[in-house]
């Protein structure tokens, strides 16, 4: 009974916002402007959460966007690369002028093979072995690995050319350790050590002689919140840790968070800046930002992507004026992946403060 009145909500909801209809699509009740395809993994029992969070961010940005002649029509579907293909033919079949997703990378490796030229596609992610974009085809994406070239850059620009690493065995961890490395590397600093994240006190001790030893003048975290508040004490001296958006986790707690403090990082303004100009215009009820979680990284994220794909369907004013997101300054490349420059922050007692607001 339970489940069945969760399904009637859930179908309201849908129908509220975007009418109803069999198949893939929820779709607008009534075609009065340009038809925009929004295709996500719903129906997915591992993404359907983080899915929707993108779904009522984009649906947030498009409610603020009463004037843009847009109908939304959301296309569910699993996260099998062959239904997700599937649903891309139907939203094209159905008349999409643009399609934004899929949101998986498997998926969007799908679309791609079979992207038709004419109806641009705004990829939710990257493809899978960041294979080159077709034509008509964008991606935009919350890569982490960004965010660590980003701090490389930040942290050359600050005089660092010196680099202890820190990283673990997980598969995105080494990623986001080899994009700080390389382009710190290619800016000209070097890598004087890379440590592997344990916690035996051999480690800790064999960690803090090596950042105290005066062969680097920075380290760079490429840990969670958990794992670096561990580290961070044996980080002491002259060193300036720096690390990605991951340390930013969980709702603020000064208490929990003095553990990190000095940290340098970077950040979506939606999580950091409570009045930067987007965020006031899209944020929900509270002047303080949300708490830090993968689900409000997403709704963000979904906000931004609408407002890309509107872009891109006056014309694409973005590829010369950057977009001043909630997720950072969105700028597109010559790859036509949207890039984003997000906000440098430091923990500053125990609180994540831009690093342009310090006192």
């Amino acid at each position: 009974m339970m489940r069945s009145r969760r399904s009637f909500l859930a179908a309201t909801a849908a129908t509220l916002l975007y009418g109803a209809r069999r198949g893939f699509a929820g779709e607008a009740r009534a075609a009065t402007g340009t038809r925009l395809a929004l295709l996500l993994p719903l129906s997915s029992q591992a993404f359907g959460r983080p899915a929707d969070s993108v779904r009522q961010g984009f649906a947030a940005a498009a409610q603020r966007d009463a004037g843009a002649a847009v109908d939304i029509v959301v296309y569910s579907t699993s996260d099998d690369p062959a239904n997700v293909a599937a649903g891309y033919d139907q939203a094209l079949a159905e008349g999409a002028r643009l399609i934004a997703g899929p949101l998986t990378r498997n998926g969007v490796a799908s679309v791609a093979l079979r992207a038709q030229p004419g109806t641009p596609v705004l990829a939710l992610n990257v493809p899978e072995n960041d294979a080159a974009l077709p034509r008509d085809f964008y991606a935009f994406s919350l890569q982490v690995e960004t965010e660590a070239r980003q701090v490389a850059r930040m942290a050359y620009a600050e005089g660092r050319r010196s680099a202890l690493t820190l990283g673990a065995e997980q598969p995105l961890v080494r990623r986001i350790h080899r994009a700080f490395s390389d382009e710190f590397t290619r800016r000209g600093g070097r890598v004087s050590a890379e440590f592997v994240y344990r916690t035996t006190t051999a480690d800790l001790m064999a960690l803090r002689e090596a950042a105290g030893s005066g062969q680097s003048d920075m380290v760079f975290l490429a840990l969670d919140a958990g794992r670096a508040r561990v580290v961070r004490g044996y980080l002491d001296g002259p060193v300036q840790v720096y690390a990605t958006s991951q340390v930013l986790e969980g709702a603020p707690d000064r208490v929990r968070d003095a553990q990190l403090n000095g940290i340098r990082f970077v950040g979506m303004p939606w999580l950091l800046q409570p009045d930067h100009s987007a965020v006031m215009v899209y944020a929900r009820a509270g002047a303080s930002p949300p708490p830090a979680t993968d689900f409000e990284r997403l709704y963000a994220f979904g906000i931004d992507a609408y407002r890309i794909a509107v872009d891109l369907l006056r014309g694409g004013e973005i590829a010369r004026i950057p977009l001043d997101g909630v997720t950072g300054r969105v700028s597109l490349a010559p790859d036509r992946h949207f890039v984003r420059e997000l906000v440098p922050a430091q923990f500053v007692d125990g609180i994540a403060v831009p690093l342009g607001l310090r006192s």
